[in-house]
């Protein structure tokens, strides 16, 4: 029998065993999230710690292992040190960073060691080597890594460049010590009262700080022109020195000093103007030799010369050469102070005698001396002004707060050291103008007074005047001049120029202006001749400035373009100003504008000549109208004796031959005279039109059948188009022009065709008249209209005529409003046209 209880009751641990089971499980899975969490947030840490050390570029930031070998490289380091990080990583130990001659792979030991042992980071200072092999000092910030059980791995390093930073350090101590040492040099130069003394202790400080293995300062006698070592400073046991006498401009040193110049020279064995020193600088083993010449001014008072063995750095050149001038002032102080000295009595008789007004004052401006000139300008004696205030004759030099500050140049030290124009006042309370010019007097000490002195030194001024009256009245006199000369050159017509001898303007006056378009602004500082004249005009300002060589330039034409691109004749005088020393300085130029006088010259000359052709003309007119006139009136008296006997007249037919003869000449001679009478009327402006509408296809025909009668017996047909319209004008005069056109068309056509057009275009009558007669020529074209005038074809003066028919044609249309042309070609025939407004 199966037991029930036992099976139950083990279903029941099955069910506990199984939910511990499930717990379990539970457990395990949360444990497992949490450590995937913990996995994600670290991988996260590195990640960012990973961007930290890689955006670090200025930073070269290495990893090792415990042997040394590379395990990281970020990309500050490869920008310092050159190397990528595939060339390193895994492939190089750090020590290949390291030079081999220098301590610092013992340091990079013995810091290894510590943080090995002590687990702790530590600093240094080494020296690496990039890839190109340079050497860079860096900063090393070196601490452990470990790993999960906290046991050394290797070490990071972060290293920052140095190397910079420690030049600016030890360029720093330089500077230090430069100061010092320029210090030591003024001091020297300053409180020293011996020449001899400021050169032994200059050369003995100059020599220690330098570590020459000789120094000397030469001293320049300007009259001997010598130089002569005057101190010197030397290593121990040297010997055999060089000469320590030379000629200003002789051979090394003199001619280096000669030249003022410091002079610096890392190769003093190979330089040809050392040749005198090479064997002792050989001997001495000498790597550079320096010269710094002791110059005040442009007065050369000696030099400083130095021998090294080794190089000299930038910096202490420098130095050199301004302690050198350091020394100079003070030899230069020392000398001044010397010379007076040994000048004051000299001095004395130099103010006493000078041609200028010499006096001195105290800073509170009591007058403390005063020259017989002073006496002079001034009106008082010596014994009269010393003691008494500036103020009493030069009132406007003292201000009153001054006075009462008592600095009586307190205001006025624009007035120290230059020249000024100021009123000084006479004994006899006149003003008058003077040039005055106040210097402070500082003479140098020999010591340095105690301080409970330094406050009560007196400051002296010396003042140096010169009455100016004479001056001004002839500066007054000259202003006047130059301001009359000047209104005459602005308000003169004639165009006034100055020019330098290249052709720069230097002056214009408002005529030039003018006249050329250009301001004073635009063309002063600029070439006159490539302004005014040029290009292919610039021949002509050649043969001027020829012209200027020989001698003074009278009324010579050129042709100038103006700004606006006008031509001007301007027809000029050139004068020439020389210097003192007989030079060409400058060129000054007077114009006159004579455009508008050549105009006239040419408008005169044409207008003679058209008064020589009008009066030829004339004459050729009554010869012609005097034969016009004289054959009708021969034809009509020559047949008159034939019908004055009534006993022997001719037959009727030969009378009727006679009639038609007198008639026809008749008829010539009134129209040769109604030629004359329209000619005179228009010649006096009188001719008047009688204008009123009309048929014009009807006038044409009248005129065309008054003509034909003409030109049958050459056989000659008168075409005609017309169109039909009313035309107001002047009948009778419009007839005429067609009958002179027509007419002239006949009597200059043998064969061929004559045809006469109207037609009516927009508000005017337009009249042709063509033909196929001799034509004209290009020549006779353009005096056709004219006057008296007609052409020159030998069947031209076959023909008869008094030349007035074609002028009194022109004038007869135009007194209309209209206007008449032609256009013609030799053998080939006329056509004229004129048109007449619709009313007239």
């Amino acid at each position: 029998m199966v037991d029930t209880k036992h099976i139950r009751k083990s279903k029941l641990e099955l069910v506990e065993e199984i939910e511990a089971l499930r717990l379990k499980v539970s457990r395990l899975a949360k444990q497992e999230d949490q450590q995937h969490e913990k996995e994600k947030a670290l991988f996260q840490k590195n990640m960012v710690l990973q961007n930290i050390l890689e955006s670090a570029r200025d930073l070269s930031i290495i990893g090792t292992d415990i042997q040394g070998t590379i395990v990281f490289w970020n990309k500050g380091a490869r920008k310092i040190l050159g190397y990528t990080a595939e060339e390193m990583i895994g492939q190089k130990e750090v020590s290949v960073l390291y030079p081999q001659d220098s301590e610092t792979l013992k340091t990079i030991h013995e810091v290894h060691r510590y943080i090995f042992d002590s687990k702790k980071g530590s600093t240094c200072e080494v020296e690496e080597i990039t890839k190109s092999g340079q050497r860079l000092l860096m900063n090393l910030a070196l601490s452990p890594r470990f790993d999960e059980s906290g046991n050394v791995i290797g070490i990071l390093g972060i290293g920052t460049n140095i190397s910079e930073r420690k030049l600016m350090e030890t360029a720093l101590a330089e500077r230090v010590e430069l100061s010092d040492f320029h210090t030591n040099i003024g001091s020297i130069a300053a409180e020293n009262d011996s020449i001899q003394k400021i050169l032994d202790l200059s050369a003995e400080s100059i020599q220690e700080f330098y570590s020459g293995i000789l120094t000397r300062f030469w001293i320049f006698y300007s009259q001997e022109k010598i130089l002569e070592v005057h101190a010197s400073a030397k290593s121990p046991g040297l010997s055999n020195l060089p000469p320590a006498k030379v000629a200003l401009g002789e051979k090394g040193l003199g001619k280096i000093v000669e030249l003022k110049n410091p002079f610096f020279s890392h190769a003093p064995c190979k330089q040809p103007q050392l040749q005198n020193y090479w064997a002792w600088m050989a001997q001495n083993k000498v790597q550079q030799y320096s010269v710094v010449p002791l110059v005040i001014g442009n007065r050369i008072l000696g030099a400083l010369e130095i021998f090294f063995r080794e190089p000299l750095a930038e910096a202490r050149t420098q130095g050199l050469v301004f302690a050198t001038s350091e020394i100079s002032v003070g030899i230069d102080r020392v000398r001044a102070f010397e010379a007076l000295q040994y000048s004051e009595e000299r001095l004395r008789a130099i103010v006493a005698n000078a041609l200028e007004g010499v006096l001195t004052f105290y800073k509170n401006g009591v007058i403390a001396s005063f020259n017989p000139v002073a006496e002079v300008i001034f009106g008082y004696a010596e014994s009269e002004i010393i003691g008494k205030n500036i103020k009493s004759i030069i009132p406007d030099l003292c201000r009153e707060r001054d006075l009462i500050h008592g600095d009586v140049m307190r205001g006025q030290q624009n007035m120290v050291g230059r020249l000024s124009e100021i009123t000084g006042q006479h004994k006899s309370a006149d003003t008058f103008p003077m040039d005055l010019a106040i210097s402070e007097i500082q003479i140098p000490e020999r010591r340095k007074p105690p301080r409970s002195d330094s406050d009560t030194q007196a400051s002296l001024y010396i003042a140096m005047v010169r009455d100016i009256t004479e001056r001004k009245q002839l500066e007054e006199i000259s202003r006047n001049e130059k301001d009359y000369v000047t209104r005459i050159i602005e308000s003169t017509p004639a165009l006034v120029i100055g020019l330098s001898l290249d052709g720069v303007t230097r002056i214009v006056n408002p005529a030039a202006e003018k006249t050329t378009g250009f301001s004073a602004e635009e063309i002063i500082g600029k070439n006159w001749w490539r302004t005014l004249f040029p290009g292919g005009s610039y021949g002509q300002v050649d043969y001027l400035l020829k012209l200027i060589e020989a001698g003074p330039v009278r009324n010579h034409e050129m042709i100038l373009t103006t700004r606006s691109g006008e031509q001007r004749v301007v027809t000029w005088s050139i004068i020439t100003r020389y210097d003192a020393h007989d030079q060409l300085t400058d060129i000054i130029g007077f114009g006159t504008d004579i455009t508008d006088q050549k105009k006239v010259e040419r408008d005169l000359i044409r207008a003679a000549q058209k008064a020589e052709e009008s009066n030829r003309l004339k004459s050729d007119f009554l010869g012609i109208i005097s034969h016009e006139l004289r054959t009708p009136l021969t034809v009509m008296l020559g047949n008159t004796p034939l019908l004055k006997n009534p006993e022997d007249l001719p037959e009727p037919k030969e009378i009727a031959s006679i009639s038609t003869d007198i008639e026809k000449s008749g008829k010539h001679l009134l129209a040769l005279i109604d030629d004359l009478l329209d000619f005179s009327k228009i010649e006096a402006g009188k001719m008047d039109l009688n204008c009123e509408p009309f048929a014009v296809h009807e006038l044409v025909q009248d005129v065309i059948s008054d003509c034909q009668v003409i030109a049958d017996p050459k056989n000659l047909s008168i075409e005609s188009q017309v169109e039909t319209f009313e035309l107001s004008a002047d009948k009778m005069r419009v007839k005429q022009i067609l009958f002179n056109l027509l007419s002239n068309a006949i009597k200059f056509t043998d064969a061929g065709f004559i045809r006469v057009g109207v037609f009516k275009k927009d508000d005017r009558a337009e009249f042709t008249v063509e033909d196929s007669g001799c034509g004209l020529s290009e020549d006779d074209q353009l005096v056709i209209f004219d006057l008296f005038r007609q052409v020159d074809a030998s069947n031209t003066r076959a023909a008869s005529g008094t030349g007035l028919g074609l002028a009194i044609t022109k004038k007869l249309v135009e007194l209309h409003g209209g206007k008449i042309s032609v256009t013609s070609q030799t053998g080939k025939g006329s056509l004229f046209t004129f048109y007449i407004p619709s009313n007239s």
